[in-house]
Formats: structure tokens, C-alpha cells, sequence
């Protein structure tokens, strides 16, 4: 019997051992190929069309950040940018993609926030890898590592400061995402107040359908997408408006129109950057939405990448 449990037990030390030595392996190659694919992007000079950094430059910096945005801006594989806007209780537009954030070791609504308040609106969240599904390719282990150990610290940017210094500096598109789950006219009048002027450099995206029909019907000159995020939303893409924000996995399951653009999340990985451009749908209506332009934006020009 003991001789049974001593081989069981080396069995498993054997096993965990393999495990853990290959997983080194990986990520020591894994490691090695994306450090390839980002030197290549430093040196290249073609880059990846229809790139759209998601929150601004978030695989690096704090999304929805001053920073973030700002070395998006920086970046000329970059086309356009992605930002998330709530709406706190005394009416003002922040940037943050979440319901509640971090402030003063406080978990707070944003809903609920009222900015005359607070004296210094320093938020601290946790770096989030978003599609942890994804985490299935060599490549992806060395992303991961740009998430881990990492807190994000920043002040909690207001829309209207941020719009006068985007449109100084930058001619880059920028996409505007609104969270919330119900019609607020309050919401879409402080937009207004401050997009007003800047309707031909915005596109005013949400998955709340409601929000979406009734701001188009009341503000119809901006440019407007709709969030596709499961397949109960996909009946919803006949409605008259300029495109469609896309979760990866159901684009295949779409009839592309050619008077529409469509934009894909999230790409982080050569598996999915590799399966969208080699679709038989993909196009140049077609951008691409990650947290890593970078890392994307590098993959076009390594030439291991070819379809396998």
C-alpha cells in the first residue's frame, strides 16, 4: 500500500513539475515573440488601418486616463479613440467605464457621486484583463503580464476638460460610448452642451437601445453605433444609423452592409486579429477595437503570422 501511495505522490509531483516547466516555456516564448511583434512596430512604418485604441492606450496606462488618451493620440497606427462617459448626480460627464469606483478606500456609485463634494477626485481601481478566454495563445502570456500587479491611479476625468484639449490635438476621430441603461434626457442634453460643436469628429455609441432611438430623434445630426453584445441584439441592426459596435464573436453571424461601418472588440490576441482579417467579411468598413495598438498594429508586418 505504501509503495502505491509513494507512486501516486511522485506521479503527481511529476505531473505538477511538467506542468509548471512547460508553462515557463511558454511564457519565456511568448514573451520573446510579442516583444518581436512591438519592436516591430517601433521600426515599421505601414500600420494596421481602421485601429481604434479601446479607453485610449489601456494595455499600458489607466483606461479612460488623461495618459491612456493622450498616447493614443501619440500613436500613428492609431485612427481613432474609444472613451466610456457616465453621468454623476450633480450632472456632470465623467470618463469611467464601470458602475462605482474607488475613492478614499470607498467603493462609490458614479451614479451616486457628486463632484462639488469631493476635494481631490482621486479614483483607484485595479488594471482589469478584460476576455480572460483569450489567454489561450503563447503570445497572450506576455499581455497578461502587462495587467498583473498593476493599480491605476488618476483623476476622474471630466468630458468637458477633455474635448477642448482632444480636438487642439488631434484630427483622430473619437468614440464616445454612454453608460447607462435608461432613456435620460438630462444625460443627452449635457452631451449636446458639450459635443455641440464637434458633431463631425464623434460618433455617440451605446448598448441601450432606447437611449440610442430617442437621443438620434431629438440630436439626429451626430453620428450614432449601436453595441451589439449577444445575439438577442442582433434583430436590432436595421435601424437608420451609421454602424455597429460588434462583440467578436458574432460577426460572423452578420450580414455586413456597405453604406455601414462596423467595429469589432476586443482584439488582443494574433488569434482573433488573424481570424478577423482572414474572414471572408472583412473589409475596409471594418475597424478594429483593442487595448493593445501596439501590439496589433505589429502583428501586420511579422511575416510568422501568415494564416496557418
Amino acid at each position: 500500500m505504501k509503495k502505491i501511495v509513494k507512486r501516486i505522490r511522485n506521479l503527481t509531483i511529476g505531473a505538477l513539475s511538467l506542468l509548471i516547466l512547460g508553462n515557463g516555456i511558454r511564457l519565456i516564448k511568448g514573451e520573446k515573440y510579442a516583444n518581436k511583434v512591438i519592436n516591430n512596430h517601433k521600426q515599421c512604418e505601414n500600420h494596421v488601418s481602421n485601429l481604434v485604441a479601446h479607453r485610449g492606450f489601456s494595455g499600458m496606462y489607466p483606461d479612460n486616463s488623461y495618459t491612456s488618451i493622450y498616447k493614443a493620440i501619440e500613436m500613428p497606427c492609431v485612427n481613432l479613440i474609444e472613451i466610456d462617459v457616465r453621468l454623476t448626480s450633480d450632472n456632470t460627464i465623467v470618463l469611467h467605464h464601470d458602475t462605482s469606483t474607488n475613492i478614499d478606500d470607498l467603493k462609490v456609485s458614479i451614479a451616486s457621486l457628486d463632484l462639488s463634494d469631493i476635494e481631490d477626485d482621486l479614483v483607484i481601481n485595479d488594471f482589469n484583463l478584460y476576455n480572460l478566454n483569450d489567454l489561450t495563445s503563447d503570445d497572450l502570456l506576455f499581455l497578461y503580464k502587462r495587467y498583473l500587479g498593476k493599480t491605476k491611479i488618476f483623476n476622474l476625468m471630466r468630458l468637458k476638460n477633455l474635448i477642448p484639449f482632444y480636438m487642439e490635438n488631434t484630427d483622430k476621430k473619437l468614440i464616445i460610448d454612454i453608460k447607462t441603461n435608461k432613456i435620460d434626457l438630462t444625460f443627452m442634453k449635457e452631451i449636446d452642451k458639450i459635443l455641440s460643436n464637434y458633431k463631425d469628429r464623434i460618433y455617440l455609441q451605446t448598448d441601450c437601445y432606447d437611449f440610442l432611438i430617442e437621443m438620434k430623434y431629438r440630436y439626429p445630426d451626430y453620428k450614432y453605433l449601436y453595441i451589439i453584445n449577444s445575439s438577442k441584439d442582433l434583430d436590432k441592426m436595421n435601424i437608420d444609423i451609421d454602424g455597429f459596435t460588434i462583440k467578436y464573436s458574432l460577426f460572423d453571424e452578420i450580414k455586413l452592409k456597405k453604406n455601414k461601418l462596423y467595429f469589432v472588440y476586443t482584439i488582443n490576441s494574433k488569434e482573433k486579429y488573424l481570424d478577423l482579417i482572414n474572414s471572408k467579411n472583412y473589409n475596409d468598413n471594418i475597424y478594429i477595437i483593442t487595448d493593445n495598438p501596439d501590439y496589433i498594429c505589429g502583428l501586420e508586418n511579422v511575416k510568422v503570422l501568415e494564416k496557418r
